[in-house]
C-alpha cells in the first residue's frame, strides 16, 4: 500500500506539470496565429472554437487526473498509518497485560 501510495504522489505530481499545458494552447494557438503541432490537429481540430473547446476539455481532465491522485495517495496513506498505529497498540496493550 505504500508503494501504491508512493506511486499516487508521483503521478499527483506529473499531472500538476501538465496544468499550464491547456493555457499555452490558448495563448498560441487561439489568442495568437500559431498553429497546432501536427500530433494534437488530428484531437483539437483547425478552427479556433474547436481548438479552445479542446482546451478547456484538457484542462477539466487535468484537474480531474489530478483530484484522483490526490486522493488515492491520501487514502493509501491514511490506511498505512493506521494500519501501524493498530498494530502498535496490539502490541502495547499485549506487553502491558503479560
Amino acid at each position: 500500500m505504500l508503494a501504491a501510495a508512493f506511486l499516487a504522489a508521483l503521478l499527483e505530481a506529473a499531472v500538476s506539470l501538465l496544468g499550464p499545458w491547456p493555457l499555452k494552447i490558448i495563448f498560441d494557438s487561439v489568442l495568437d496565429s500559431e498553429p497546432l503541432p501536427a500530433w494534437l490537429r488530428g484531437f483539437a481540430g483547425q478552427e479556433k472554437l474547436e481548438i479552445l473547446k479542446f482546451a478547456a476539455f484538457a484542462a477539466l481532465g487535468i484537474a480531474f487526473a489530478g483530484a484522483i491522485c490526490s486522493y488515492a495517495q491520501k487514502h493509501f496513506t491514511t490506511t498505512v498509518g493506521q494500519l501501524v498505529t493498530h498494530d502498535l497498540r496490539k502490541t502495547l496493550y499485549f506487553k502491558m497485560q503479560r
